[in-house]
């Protein structure tokens, strides 16, 4: 999430505010949450996204719900979505007050401490007039409690970067000398409220171009494939032994249980005496 600019047409936006205002007490809020969703991860999103809006790029409108420190606007506009709304107030008090701005697709990559990826699942699921969206949420969100029931009927399918996505750490809470992005875990697009017909007929399309960037499309929970699976998901299959010593071989460079010349700096077993007959 950031703050709209000249696109949207909107007044200069005041300083930043937390993504959940006070006008939300009960809900639960830490500074994690503030860290942005970096432009790859939208260039991931694209050659979906032009192709689920039905107008073209100029006349589509975004609507990303929660602000943070400003530059989700300039990433669409890099990708040539002009129109995008990302304003400095409380969603919740906009939905409760019916201000949510008119827009065309729902993109967001919302806090996820607390309950706000079960409120705003169940917003674009069911609340928001069956409008198209993609969010951007923890691989392990489809295996809670809540998923099944948040998002009924909306048709959710998942777009997976084989890679992890790194999260910018805002300048103002990073540490001196730290790192400057973050993964915690494996994101998942969750893509929704699409017929099962438009659905496939826009994967078709854009299925190579995905594939080319390193993307995994899965219909369904049940195709997502093991590897991206959640830890406490009873289908997760567990890996045999000898794949998990490949992949920790793999991890460390290839010396993983391979047969390799000593060095001078090994530590050399006591040599045996020869007897003597």
């Amino acid at each position: 999430p950031a703050a709209c600019d000249a696109a949207d047409h909107l007044p200069p936006v005041p300083p930043p505010l937390p993504r959940v205002s006070p006008s939300a007490p009960h809900l639960d809020h830490d500074s994690s949450d503030s860290c942005e969703t970096p432009f790859s991860a939208y260039a991931l999103l694209d050659p979906l996204l032009r192709r689920i809006t039905k107008l073209e790029k100029a006349n589509t409108t975004l609507y990303d719900p929660y602000y943070c420190e400003g530059k989700m606007v300039g990433h669409l506009n890099r990708l040539n979505y002009p129109k995008v709304i990302n304003r400095n107030v409380d969603f919740y008090s906009a939905i409760e007050g019916n201000a949510v701005p008119s827009h065309d697709f729902l993109i967001s990559n919302p806090p996820y401490s607390g309950s706000h990826p079960e409120r705003l699942l169940t917003f674009a699921s069911s609340e928001n007039g069956g409008t198209p969206f993609a969010l951007l949420l923890p691989g392990y969100i489809y295996n809670k409690p809540y998923f099944a029931s948040s998002t009924a009927g909306a048709n959710v399918f998942f777009l997976i970067p084989r890679n992890r996505i790194y999260y910018d750490i805002p300048v103002r809470l990073r540490v001196k000398g730290g790192k400057e992005s973050t993964a915690p875990f494996h994101s998942f697009w969750f893509v929704g409220n699409l017929s099962p017909a438009d659905r496939d007929r826009i994967l078709a399309a854009a299925a190579d171009e995905l594939v080319s960037k390193n993307v995994v499309i899965a219909t369904s929970i049940a195709a997502i494939p093991n590897e991206f699976r959640d830890v406490t998901d009873g289908a997760k299959k567990r890996l045999s032994s000898k794949r998990r010593n490949k992949l920790r071989e793999k991890k460390n460079g290839g010396n993983w249980g391979q047969t390799r010349k000593p060095s001078p700096n090994d530590a050399q077993p006591p040599k045996k005496k020869k007897k003597r007959y």
